[in-house]
């Protein structure tokens, strides 16, 4: 695991409006999936949120995964590659901590040029990392060290895959027990909608809408939880 040191520029977090009713299972979002398949512009219009309703939380923990992937064709088991998680003082949305691991893969070990070429993430970077398991095992041992395994903290993604589909998938082709820490997230692009009445297409076109600039690599884990 890697410590990185980090500045906090103003963010989607500190923009968008995060709301308790905000908090997502994967029986919550089946409703929601219906209608966007159902529309085929990928851009949809909501009415906005009027209830002024506080957060609860101590602490948001902002994840995004990279996962194994090839160009215009299915892969057999996706790989989550990199594992980045932010902890954020849901009070002042400044940053304490960090965990980012690069991860082996070991169904698909080779990554192909396409991965490498959309999330920048190369074969030397994985190889020799720790497989999910024991990431799995970091990561809950982390959560425990900084006091987020509990209620109080939630975390946040841009989209619902990274916990609804791609965690769980591999969980269960691993053979492990999906921590229940996972069971609820705030979708952020839920989050702006509510605000804005629009649904966001991705971290771009939030980003663009509220005049923030994006700083890093679009498919980067740890850069996308920065912005």
């Amino acid at each position: 695991m890697s410590q990185i040191m980090i500045r906090s520029p103003k963010n989607l977090l500190q923009r968008c409006y995060l709301p308790l009713t905000q908090i997502r299972t994967k029986k919550q979002t089946a409703g929601m999936d219906s209608l966007r398949e159902r529309n085929k512009q990928r851009y949809w219009r909501f009415p906005k949120t009027n209830t002024d309703t506080r957060q609860i939380f101590d602490f948001f923990l902002v994840l995004d995964f990279e996962a194994t992937c090839l160009e215009n064709e299915k892969i057999g088991v996706q790989e989550i590659i990199e594992f980045p998680c932010i902890k954020v003082n849901a009070i002042t949305l400044e940053p304490e901590a960090v965990f980012h691991q690069y991860v082996m893969p070991t169904v698909n070990p080779q990554l192909s040029d396409f991965c490498t070429k959309l999330t920048g993430i190369t074969q030397e970077m994985v190889e020799g990392q720790c497989n999910f398991k024991e990431t799995l095992k970091h990561f809950s041992k982390w959560i425990q060290e900084q006091g987020c395994a509990t209620n109080r903290s939630a975390f946040v993604t841009s989209g619902d895959w990274d916990l609804k589909i791609l965690l769980p998938k591999q969980c269960h082709h691993e053979g492990v027990d999906m921590p229940s820490y996972f069971a609820s997230w705030i979708n952020i692009k839920q989050s702006f909608a509510d605000a804005t009445g629009q649904y966001p297409r991705g971290i771009i076109d939030m980003m663009t809408r509220l005049n923030l600039k994006h700083c890093g690599r679009l498919h980067s884990g740890l850069g996308k939880n920065l912005n």
